[in-house]
């Protein structure tokens, strides 16, 4: 009240599950072998497709363990953010984020493979238009890559 201004705000939140199990590859190569450390954990991203007529904010990345849902449920970290991607720019070019080999997200990850259990990762946005601005609208497609390599 004391700055009348108005604002929108929308929380998105998308839920993507990786299974280890389900990845041939990862069956075929590594079934019977014990995994002792991954080596590189790393999440590429692109962003495909964006019509929106607004920057649209750094996405935040978590990761949790199988079954979660929400970036604030037991267990889940954070990964890290992706930089703000500027209005109807599409983002073709592999991103990336390294995850830190001391980082809670690596050792969850890490403790996930070993085990041979799914994980989760949990991406939210909050785009926020302030009074005055044009009316929002479009849409973008975030594609995730997540790769690991382990060693044995």
């Amino acid at each position: 009240a004391t700055t009348d201004r108005c604002f929108a705000q929308v929380n998105a939140r998308v839920v993507y599950p990786v299974d280890v199990l389900q990845d041939s590859n990862f069956v075929s190569k590594v079934a019977g072998r014990a995994v002792s450390l991954v080596r590189l954990a790393d999440l590429a991203y692109t962003v495909p497709a964006n019509t929106l007529t607004f920057e649209a904010p750094a996405v935040d990345i978590f990761v949790g363990p199988s079954g979660t849902a929400l970036e604030t449920d037991p267990g889940v970290v954070p990964v890290g953010s992706t930089a703000p991607v500027p209005a109807a720019t599409p983002v073709t070019a592999l991103q990336h984020l390294t995850i830190a080999d001391d980082s809670p997200a690596r050792a969850l990850i890490e403790q996930s493979v070993k085990a041979e259990q799914p994980f989760v990762f949990v991406l939210t946005v909050a785009p926020r238009i302030d009074a005055g601005e044009p009316i929002p609208g479009g849409a973008f497609e975030v594609d995730l890559f997540p790769q690991v390599q382990l060693g044995f």
